[in-house]
């Protein structure tokens, strides 16, 4: 069997992964033949169009076909600027196909194969790569099929397999990275006796290298990443999460139903939004101060609930397009202030409620109050200036710390504006026995759900594949985080 050249694996993995006549008459005597024997490579539709070979220019044009007079050997031509109609040897136009799975298969050498192509949706013109490690966190050497500890290795570059890209409107950015390999290439060194039941099981990780070289320590690790579980001879993906890197129509499928469940989620807050206006409208009409201190609560629950919902939304939907990152990039004018609106909206029956106050308990009593509900503005305008600042430093993936920072905050916010919910439905309550009225007690408990908070949408991370930064479990952060490669 013929070793597989580096350049026939280069243009299988490419965007085009074909070959023209023209590249394949450069080829050594019996390489052509050997493999299209063996199923790497095989032929495939004419080309359309062909390089001049009469002039110095060697420009491409569109081949143009003559059978004239009918019934007459097919001919083909080009149009040359400089010699007129160039006619074009119909073995010029041939091409062939490169099968990919066929030929790292063939690489590999085994007789076992299970070539897989794992996917990643990132920013076009970046240097992405994939890494590999076992249980024991160290890297797969590529170019000697095991795995050996960081320092051991020639070069860090042998543990890195890069990607190839294509533009795709699909994918998040525009733009697809996939990188194909032999699973088996894995265990190409395992003693099959010494596998537990359990299998053994593999990390992917997707880098972005920042230096002229890779450097598996420093490089920018992305959040995407899957595991492989090996056992009884067979590979398969160690949680359904890592399905979706392994099949791109499983991304988009999951895309698609976060947009779904967003536009369900934003018209649901619309509509409490317009239903606490009504609310609102008719408790000052009615003189109800009760009703209108449980509007201005209900709002803020209802804020609150939605925030973890919109941090997401905002890191892995909205900042995955470009357009909307350089919007926070670029400098507000003297003066003014850039916030997100999902976090600054304004609160329905604040203004209210301080009227009311003042009116039927002291101006002294509201003041008090306003400064309490100040101190939660602060707080507020100080996580969204955050918000803004890691939207505008935002390159390629939000870090999985920066987002567990981020989500901490979120909790914290959250959790100072139930504690002004229970205040004002305590006041409430008070107003109502003035009145009278049963109290009842409307307040919002931390074991509320979060609204359209449903499904695989709450589960940041599960965004494309692996552990949820949402959940901040230690045990959940991969290795690659940690910078942990082992001895």
């Amino acid at each position: 069997m013929p070793e597989i050249p580096a350049f026939v694996l280069d243009r299988a993995r490419s965007q085009d992964p074909v070959f023209t006549a023209d590249e394949v008459g450069a080829w050594p005597d019996g390489l052509l033949h050997d493999l299209v024997a063996i199923g790497v490579v095989t032929p495939t539709n004419n080309a359309r169009s062909v390089a001049c070979d009469t002039c110095s220019d060697a420009h491409v044009e569109v081949v143009q076909f003559v059978e004239s007079p009918p019934g007459t050997e097919l001919r083909a031509y080009i149009p040359c600027p400089e010699n007129g109609r160039v006619r074009i040897p119909l073995e010029r136009l041939r091409r062939w196909s490169v099968n990919l799975k066929r030929a790292l298969a063939k690489q590999s050498g085994g007789d076992r194969t299970d070539v897989r192509t794992v996917y990643l949706h990132h920013q076009a013109g970046c240097r992405v790569y994939v890494c590999i490690v076992n249980e024991q966190k160290q890297p797969f050497d590529f170019t000697t099929n095991c795995f050996r500890p960081l320092d051991r290795l020639t070069s860090q570059r042998d543990a890195c397999l890069f990607a190839t890209g294509r533009s795709d409107d699909r994918a998040d950015f525009g733009y697809s990275y996939s990188v194909s390999f032999d699973l088996y290439r894995l265990v190409a060194r395992t003693d099959e006796t010494a596998v537990s039941p359990d299998g053994l099981v593999f990390s992917i990780h997707w880098l972005v290298q920042k230096a002229d070289e890779p450097m598996l320590r420093e490089d920018t690790v992305l959040l995407d990443s899957c595991r492989v579980r090996y056992v009884n001879g067979r590979f398969t993906t160690a949680d359904k999460s890592s399905d979706a890197m392994f099949d791109e129509s499983v991304t988009f499928a999951k895309k698609q139903k976060w947009m779904r469940e967003r536009k369900e989620f934003r018209d649901e807050e619309q509509k409490q939004r317009e239903i606490l206006s009504s609310r609102l409208s008719t408790a000052t009409q009615h003189g109800n101060v009760g009703d209108v201190l449980r509007v201005f609560a209900d709002s803020l629950w209802h804020w609150a609930a939605g925030l973890k919902r919109h941090l997401f939304d905002h890191f892995f939907l909205d900042a995955k397009d470009p357009f909307f990152s350089r919007m926070y990039q670029s400098p507000p004018p003297s003066g003014f202030e850039i916030h997100p609106f999902w976090i600054t909206a304004p609160w329905i029956g604040m203004q209210e409620t301080y009227d009311l106050l003042e009116f039927h308990k002291s101006p002294d009593f509201a003041k008090a109050f306003a400064a309490r509900v100040q101190k939660l503005l602060d707080a507020r305008n100080a996580f969204s200036s955050r918000i803004v600042e890691v939207t505008a430093e935002y390159e390629h993936d939000i870090g999985l710390e920066t987002f567990v920072a981020l989500e901490e905050e979120q909790k914290d916010l959250r959790h100072g504006t139930l504690g002004l919910c229970e205040h004002l439905n305590l006041l409430a309550s008070q107003f109502d026995v003035s009145r009278g009225v049963t109290p009842v007690d409307t307040t919002p408990r931390l074991e509320t759900p979060v609204p359209m908070e449903s499904g695989e949408a709450g589960n940041a991370a599960e965004k494309r594949t692996g552990p949820n930064p949402c959940e901040n479990t230690v045990a959940k952060v991969p290795w690659c985080i940690t910078r942990d490669l082992g001895p």
